[in-house]
């Protein structure tokens, strides 16, 4: 495949996942305000913020396995 179908499609895969942060939680997925919520140790795993970014590692490793020419 071409680079720029695999842009695309990351691309794709992040927009995706912003939006159902937005559908989830009423709230814009802001890079820096879910950094925030992520370094607060006292409520590190009751916000939906470490399950984004979690979610999106698990995405690109997915990717990345679906797309590993061995």
């Amino acid at each position: 495949m071409h680079d720029f179908l695999f842009a695309f499609l990351g691309g794709t895969l992040l927009g995706l996942s912003a939006v159902g942060y937005l559908h989830v939680n009423g709230r814009i997925a802001g890079v820096s305000s879910l950094i925030a919520q992520v370094l607060n140790l006292q409520t590190i795993f009751k916000t939906p913020a470490l399950w984004f970014y979690w979610a999106c590692l698990w995405c690109y490793f997915l990717w990345h396995c679906a797309t590993a020419k061995y």
